[in-house]
């Protein structure tokens, strides 16, 4: 079973902002497939999209009739694209205002 979820880098209250190594942050969130938000955070660039998708799990609302088990049963997209586990946030090319 796959789950499909739209990231969104919002507009309006979305942020790139930037830690003192110079790490850029930024700004999602997730709608998975009954329509309830989750995981919303900020997250750094150089995160990997295996690694988002293993805290989107963490993060799964309790007492939902379906959960994923692994990284393998999550479809992150964004822009229309399907991202792929070994690339980093910043591969990926998500940025604020992208929606």
């Amino acid at each position: 079973m796959t789950f499909n979820f739209n990231m969104q880098a919002g507009k309006r209250r979305a942020k790139t902002t930037t830690m003192a190594e110079g790490e850029e942050l930024i700004e999602l969130r997730f709608r998975i497939y009954d329509g309830i938000d989750i995981a919303h955070g900020t997250y750094e660039a150089s995160m990997t999209v295996s690694t988002l998708k293993q805290r989107i799990i963490a993060e799964w609302p309790q007492g939902k009739t379906v959960t994923p088990k692994s990284i393998h049963d999550l479809k992150l997209i964004h822009a229309g694209k399907v991202l792929e586990n070994n690339k980093t946030l910043a591969d990926s090319r998500i940025t604020v205002g992208d929606l």
